[in-house]
């Protein structure tokens, strides 16, 4: 087994309305272990998505503990979270969350920015995970300029720039079409094979049967978990 990044016991997160009482996650337990690719299924309302804001420190649970490269995730302050979050978390949405006034080069310096690194250092490894994601010629351009796949493109660079210990993808192909979504895939397989942890939730079967693991989840319980063949090279 390799170096855990993430574990969790007997996790339990609800939500209210009014008074009403909604569980979203019951007695969740799992661990990711460094260099896994994961994929974390379920439809939507099953509690895949709240299972990943907690993963990725965007939310608390209710009970159960969470360890994130070895730290209690319960006893951090927010600014503890915050440090977690913008240096060792890697965020992929949908969405792609591109901010429009940016160019590409500075949306992929902005997590850099916020970790103080000089300008300079920043330009540099920014340019590199551009490259990285073969957009190495549309550095000055807007987000408006770009196509859905080179938006995500990006957003894949701006999740790796700080070499995090782990990248989150939430639902990355949900906003592309079949082929454009393939070669977003392609990129996730290249981080994989260099070394890098990816866990991505989705409801996505195509997304799931190229992943080393597939836990499944369902009303708010894991009920599978599964370790695959790996069906790309």
């Amino acid at each position: 087994m390799g170096e855990t990044i993430i574990e969790i016991k007997n996790l339990f997160k609800s939500y209210y309305i009014g008074h009403v009482e909604i569980p979203a996650l019951k007695k969740i337990n799992i661990a990711v272990t460094k260099n896994q690719y994961l994929v974390i299924k379920g439809q939507s309302g099953s509690g895949k998505s709240t299972l990943m804001h907690i993963i990725g420190c965007l939310d608390r649970s209710d009970s159960g503990s969470y360890y994130f490269d070895g730290h209690l995730v319960e006893e951090l302050s927010d600014l503890e979270l915050a440090e977690i979050r913008g240096g060792k978390i890697g965020f992929v949405f949908q969405s792609f969350n591109l901010i429009p006034r940016l160019s590409i080069l500075k949306n992929v310096e902005l997590p850099l920015f916020y970790l103080g690194i000089p300008g300079g250092e920043r330009s540099a490894l920014s340019r590199d995970a551009l490259t990285r994601v073969g957009l190495e010629h549309r550095l000055t351009h807007s987000p408006a300029e770009l196509s859905g796949g080179e938006k995500q493109r990006a957003a894949i660079a701006r999740a790796i720039v700080t070499n995090p210990s782990i990248i989150l993808a939430d639902e990355p192909t949900g906003n592309l079409d079949s082929k454009t979504g393939e070669d977003i895939l392609k990129i996730f397989d290249g981080i994989h094979r260099d070394g890098g942890t990816i866990l991505i939730v989705t409801h996505n079967e195509k997304v799931a049967e190229r992943v080393g693991r597939i836990v499944t989840i369902l009303d708010g319980e894991i009920v599978s978990d599964i370790e695959m063949a790996r069906t790309t090279p």
